[in-house]
């Protein structure tokens, strides 16, 4: 059973102004936080026998080992407290330039009551992280029609405890902030007479002290930790392009490039196929992922006709197909928790606008989802070492029927 209780409260004040006859703009606030929670989730699972044993020639084939955890619960209390804003300045028409920063203190005390170490036992640690993140943007309009910019910002993620931990090990070592520095280079532009949008962005991102979930299993049961592999590198590019052909008729393209890749993976990897620790010296361009929550390659395409109003409503034709690209659902290889490459064909037919009684509307739709019936995986959990794993999938082709009535009062 799972029972959590969570309380949270925030407060943020806000300034804002402008001066020099609106050339310089201004905003400053104040932000806190804080929230309190518990829970108590016992555990209890099944290995197979011979895993557990580590027998060669294991005579027990075939059987499962019960594992029971008779307590499992813990106990937060965060306090979280800022001070952020943004000065906007423009020294000669079309040119701006904004400096953002942020202060940020993160409080954070954990109580931990498990099996750890093979005895129930209750600790507790705290601790406090900070941070100072400042930001700059340059952005210029070269006309009505085109504006680029460019910006260079950091960002801090605060560290944190394993309140789930299973080992006291993991619970008394909090991972570390994690930091990153951005560049970012792009344009947004409508032209030919507003019926052609074109926007493009260009990115660059460098991790430190980055923090990644990993599975760890011990005497209390399983859990996902959450500790600091090192370094890592992003590269991305995005484009999107609107187009307005003729009256009524809209489409619609856009495509994302992610190169991912790790610098240093400090927790150690794993063997994809038995879970089990390379060690802290394996190479990591074989067993980190580089394409861990985000796919390398991932695109879109949409066209929608929308035609002449009639009285008896409007007619409404979509379809549009997506493709996402081979992702990693962790930061390591395992073999069941990737997802391979494919494509998705919607469609969807409106009859909006119906006239009803008493100033109401009507809406009629028939939809279809991945009408090419395309198998594909939405999440996995491969528990390595323990011999299983656990998958869920994105629904097959399906059809359907909406009916909305709208109506004034």
């Amino acid at each position: 059973r799972r029972d959590s209780n969570q309380n949270q409260f925030t407060q943020e004040l806000q300034l804002l102004g402008s001066a020099l006859d609106e050339r310089l703009r201004y905003t400053t606030g104040l932000y806190y936080f804080e929230e309190e929670g518990d829970e108590i989730n016992p555990q209890s699972f099944v290995i197979p026998t011979c895993l557990a044993l580590s027998e060669p020639g294991c005579a027990a084939l075939g059987t499962s080992l019960y594992l029971s955890q008779p307590f499992f619960g813990y106990e937060i209390d965060n306090r979280s407290w800022s001070v952020y804003g943004e000065i906007s300045y423009t020294p000669i028409p079309d040119l701006d330039l904004a400096f953002g920063y942020r202060y940020t203190r993160d409080e954070k005390r954990t109580t931990l009551t498990n099996t750890l170490d093979g005895t129930l036992q209750t600790v507790n640690d705290s601790n406090t992280w900070s941070n100072f993140n400042p930001s700059l943007t340059v952005s210029y309009r070269i006309n009505d029609s085109i504006n680029t910019y460019a910006k260079v910002a950091t960002g801090y993620r605060s560290g944190g405890y394993n309140a789930r931990a299973t080992r006291t090990v993991d619970f008394l070592a909090p991972f570390d902030e994690e930091n990153i520095v951005s560049y970012e280079l792009g344009w947004k532009s409508d032209l030919a007479d507003n019926t052609l949008r074109l926007n493009g962005a260009m990115y660059h991102m460098r991790y430190s002290d980055q923090q990644v979930a990993q599975f760890a299993a011990g005497t209390g049961g399983g859990a996902s930790i959450i500790s600091n592999a090192g370094k890592s590198v992003t590269t991305g590019l995005e484009l999107e392009a609107t187009w307005l052909p003729t009256t009524g008729l809209m489409l619609m393209a856009s495509y994302g490039y992610i190169d991912q890749s790790f610098k240093s993976f400090e927790t150690g990897v794993v063997d994809p196929v038995s879970g089990f620790p390379l060690g802290f010296n394996a190479d990591i361009s074989d067993t980190a992922s580089e394409i861990r929550y985000s796919p390398r390659h991932s695109g879109a395409l949409i066209a929608e006709y929308e035609m002449s109003p009639t009285a008896y409503g409007q007619l409404v034709l979509r379809l549009d197909a997506t493709y996402t690209g081979a992702i990693t659902f962790h930061p390591q290889y395992d073999l069941y928790d990737r997802a391979d490459d494919y494509a998705l064909v919607n469609a969807r037919v409106t009859l909006a606008d119906v006239p009803a009684g008493n100033n109401g509307r009507f809406s009629f739709a028939l939809w279809g989802k991945n009408l090419n019936n395309k198998e594909h995986r939405d999440f996995g959990i491969d528990f390595s070492s323990l011999g299983y794993a656990i998958n869920s999938y994105g629904q097959m082709r399906s059809y359907g029927v909406d009916v909305v009535y709208q109506f004034n009062r």
